[in-house]
């Protein structure tokens, strides 16, 4: 067993459905420089949660952090995109210190 619960399994779908729903805006977007520039700094997030997954300051983000809405606010989807990347991130840390009590 993996310890997989079924409400853990329906909300990763969530998150991946909502992952593709905004990927789809983000390709959809008219400026390939500005989704290129949302993309990688998705991307840039992600990794951050990935490699740092016991530092809360990686699995949350300010959308009124000023780089981050000129680099992916303008972009419909980035925003919801980087917030799928960091729940998952906040869910997983909680998932590991549940196991580790």
């Amino acid at each position: 067993a993996t310890g997989t619960t079924t409400a853990d399994f329906l909300r990763g779908m969530d998150a991946t459905h909502n992952l593709e729903q905004a990927m789809g805006l983000i390709r959809g977007h008219d400026s390939k420089e500005q989704a290129l520039k949302a993309v990688n700094t998705l991307i840039k997030i992600c990794d951050n949660v990935i490699s740092n997954p016991s530092e809360a300051k990686y699995r949350s983000i300010k959308k009124s952090n000023d780089l981050l809405r000129r680099r992916v606010g303008i972009v419909p989807g980035a925003l919801n995109a980087i917030e799928c990347c960091t729940e998952t991130g906040r869910r997983e840390a909680g998932r590991k210190t549940r196991h580790e009590c």
